[in-house]
């Protein structure tokens, strides 16, 4: 190969590329200041996975599993660093510690279900399926039902 003067010797060996990111886990400065007070959806979460892991490559069905294991790095570094001061400043009644461990448990977490859809739906709208043709995203069904997903579509639903 031959290089102009004005790329240098190597260019191409000499390269600043950036190396691939092999944790989601988020130091402190990377946890935007929106979720230290209040804590991320899991939209939020969802969005900040396929930010940092896109996968885009891979057969959805490994897409879905790395993007889990990702949205859950991102959650407990979220977590930790909202929750371990409260912790380390201690407590001074048992009714406080129980008061705090009940937030952690039922208000902070975004539930499972909102988790798993929206990366369901992340994961699918980056691949070759079409929303509305392979499948459906929070539809509206009979009685103002409004399931998480629905394969195929809400029309084969409806036609079933």
């Amino acid at each position: 190969m031959i290089w102009p003067p004005s790329q240098g010797v190597f260019p191409s060996l000499l390269a600043d590329t950036p190396v691939p990111r092999t944790s989601c886990r988020l130091d402190d400065a990377e946890i935007p200041a929106a979720w230290r007070a209040k804590f991320p959806s899991g939209a939020d979460i969802i969005r900040k996975a396929v930010e940092l892991r896109s996968d885009a490559s891979l057969y959805p069905d490994r897409r879905l599993l790395r993007r889990r294991e990702c949205e859950f790095e991102i959650f407990r570094s979220v977590e930790l660093a909202i929750e371990l001061p409260n912790i380390t400043a201690g407590f001074t009644s048992v009714d406080g510690f129980i008061a705090r461990a009940q937030t952690l448990l039922h208000d902070a977490r975004p539930g499972p279900d909102d988790r798993s859809s929206c990366t369901l739906a992340k994961s699918s709208s980056r691949s070759d399926w079409c929303e509305g043709t392979q499948f459906a995203h929070q539809p509206v069904s009979e009685d103002g039902k409004t399931p998480a997903f629905l394969f195929p579509s809400i029309a084969a639903y409806y036609e079933a």
